[in-house]
């Protein structure tokens, strides 16, 4: 899943390198099976998983049905993505040398901060 990070763009890896690593590439020019993100879920076949991805201005999140895979902050990093993933800008979904499926995309708005809603910018 390739999506907007400010100026410029990550992808989330699910299943990445050969079977379940999961994780943000690129961070710091390091790819998700290299960076603090790096886990691994044991994904099974003909099973569907729900996948959450919140990008807030400082900081990213991403949940494998409850369980939380990504918690990363965003201040002063670097992201971006293979050369691979340009065709998916600005936001796309993406399989490689393998099959996948989707059902359900819901896009929402963050709500403001709070201090940003109570001075009203």
């Amino acid at each position: 899943l390739t999506f907007p990070v400010g100026d410029s763009y990550c992808t989330l890896i699910l299943g990445g390198w050969g079977g379940g690593v999961t994780g943000l590439s690129n961070i710091d020019q390091m790819a998700a099976v290299e960076n603090e993100t790096t886990d691994y879920v044991e994904f099974q076949q003909d099973r569907w998983y729900r996948v959450r991805l919140r990008v807030a201005e400082d900081k990213l999140e991403a949940w494998v049905d409850d369980r939380q895979i990504v918690d990363v902050l965003t201040k002063d990093r670097k992201f971006s993505i293979w050369w691979e993933q340009e065709p998916a800008r600005p936001f796309g979904i993406a399989s490689w040398n393998t099959a996948a499926a989707v059902r359900d995309i819901q896009l929402r708005p963050l709500e403001p901060k709070a201090e940003q809603a109570a001075d009203g910018k």
